[in-house]
Order: structure tokens, then sequence, then C-alpha cells
């Protein structure tokens, strides 16, 4: 909170969720509680005098489960709702986001192994989805081989 001077905060008893204050006395407290999306109301009181603070609560938005794919892969998201895709710069490689404004957008270019982060944001709200990738097995060269013949495999790793 953003008060000045000296207080007490109260909430609205018509808020739609209940609130809590670390302290109702600081004029910067934290506050927390706010579980429905809607605008809630707080009050800086002084005797018998007060100020109003409206505090609107955007739904969060709902980016979907986190996923386990194979390097060089492709995947879709499944995000609900409305927002916009973005990808973390740190990621270990660029990858490409179909379309950014799509839920279940297509996502490739997991050239690298690692987890990837993507982000849904909508009204400045954030959901996170993890994507591990886990390296693709090399099974080695393809063979030609005679009828009745044996093969022997050329894999590399584990």
């Amino acid at each position: 909170m953003g008060a000045t001077g000296t207080g007490t905060w109260t909430a609205d008893a018509g808020n739609p969720a209940v609130v809590s204050f670390v302290s109702t006395t600081d004029p910067a407290t934290t506050v927390s509680g706010f579980t429905a999306s809607v605008t809630y109301t707080l009050y800086w009181s002084l005797n018998g005098c007060s100020d109003t603070v409206l505090i609107t609560v955007t739904p969060k938005p709902n980016a979907g489960p986190d996923q386990t794919i194979c390097q060089y892969s492709n995947t879709v998201m499944a995000a609900t709702g409305t927002g916009t895709w973005t990808a973390d710069a740190g990621n270990p490689a660029v990858i490409t986001i179909a379309n950014p404004t799509s839920p279940t957008t297509a996502v490739s270019g997991f050239t690298a192994s690692g987890t990837y982060t993507l982000y849904w944001s909508l009204n400045g709200c954030t959901d996170t989805v993890l994507i591990n990738v886990t390296p693709k097995p090399n099974a080695g060269p393809d063979q030609t081989i005679c009828q009745y013949s044996i093969a022997i495999m050329g894999a590399t790793g584990t």
C-alpha cells in the first residue's frame, strides 16, 4: 500500500473476499487475499476521517500444464482464455511461436535440451509454462544388409 501519515487500514465489509493486512497501522503494509477478480475497497482512517483505495483485481491467465518433449520436437500449448505468448530470453535456444495470441498455438525450435519458459499474459498478469526438453537419442546410421545377416547397431549415448 502507499498511504502517508498515520492511520489504520480496514477493508470494506462488502468486499467479495476477506483480505489480510501484514500491519493495519503501517501505511506501506502488504495486503493479500485477493481471490476474486473484482474491485476491492480499502480504507486508511484516522480520527473519523478516511481515504479510500480501490484495488481492481484482474483474473490470472491459465497457461496450461508444464510439458516434457523430446529435442527437435514441436508442441502445442494448452492455455485457456485470452492472452499473448512470449518466450523467456534465457531459454536454451530461440523458439518460434506460430501465433502468439492463440491459446493453443504451435511452438517449434527446441534444438537444445533443457528447460524452456513460456509466458501467457493478459492485462499485466502472467502465468508460466515450463517445457522440459530431453535430449534426442542417437540410434546411429541407417543400414542396408543382406537377408539372414545380422546388424550391428551404432547407437551413441545412453
